[in-house]
């Protein structure tokens, strides 16, 4: 059992003669967030009511390539494609890294676009999904992101690279994927938030088809009925 496609492509290249399935993590429905509750939580992180929220959950870490996001954010903002668009970052914070991002943000003159949260707890989670217009990951790796599959779950439009290897995000109508560059994923998120299939959150039909496919109950019946597939292979053979 693998979490993507191309973690079997890369188990395959051993080239050993066993089966290899590929079954995602799943993911439970979220729970609605009151209206209030959502401006009570984009009022405390220093945000206007009209201000459009781009979010990344996960660790400030280089392997997330979270460059690509400030640039992303800069190059629209210097575009003024949507000139009140914020970058907010949850998570685990590698200091030196974030350094780094807060350079880049001031070289770009849109630090007061981008925002760390720090660690956040999972209520937290679901406020910080409820504001957001557009949900963005850029990492160099991942294997089977649960905060992609979270922030889908929870309505919101997802913009990532192929490296995250998400390709639920085409499949189910969940948001675009795109290339590691700043003109290809800057575009993306503009495109995103001009949609009008993804305007502000995706539709519930969009999410009750992905949960369909994608809960953790759902998958959990693949998982049985590979299980007993493997059995009955065995007894079989014996």
């Amino acid at each position: 059992h693998v979490f993507s496609a191309d973690e079997k492509e890369r188990f395959q290249e051993f080239d050993i003669p066993i089966d290899i399935h590929t079954i995602p993590n799943g993911v439970e429905p979220s729970p609605t967030i009151p209206d209030s509750d959502a401006a009570k939580f984009k009022s405390k992180v220093g945000l206007e009511p009209t201000d459009v929220v781009a979010v990344f959950l996960g660790r400030i870490h280089p392997l997330k390539n979270l460059e690509l996001l400030v640039e992303s954010i800069a190059q629209i903002a210097e575009h003024n494609h949507t000139d009140n668009i914020h970058l907010l970052l949850a998570g685990p914070v590698d200091e030196q890294y974030k350094a780094r991002l807060l350079s880049i943000a001031h070289e770009k003159e849109i630090q007061d676009r981008v925002k760390f949260l720090g660690m956040i707890d999972q209520p937290t989670r679901y406020l910080l999904f409820s504001i957001a217009n557009v949900y963005v990951q850029s990492s160099h790796s991942e294997g089977s992101s649960m905060a992609l599959r979270e922030a889908a779950s929870a309505g919101v439009p997802i913009v990532a690279t192929e490296t995250c290897n998400f390709a639920e995000a085409e499949k189910f109508g969940l948001g675009v994927i795109v290339g590691s560059t700043v003109p290809d994923f800057s575009k993306a998120i503009t495109d995103v938030l001009s949609q009008t299939r993804f305007s502000s959150k995706l539709n519930r039909e969009t999410i009750e088809n992905y949960l369909k496919s994608e809960s953790w109950g759902a998958l959990s019946q693949r998982f049985v009925e590979l299980y007993e597939s493997a059995v009955a292979s065995k007894v079989t053979k014996n």
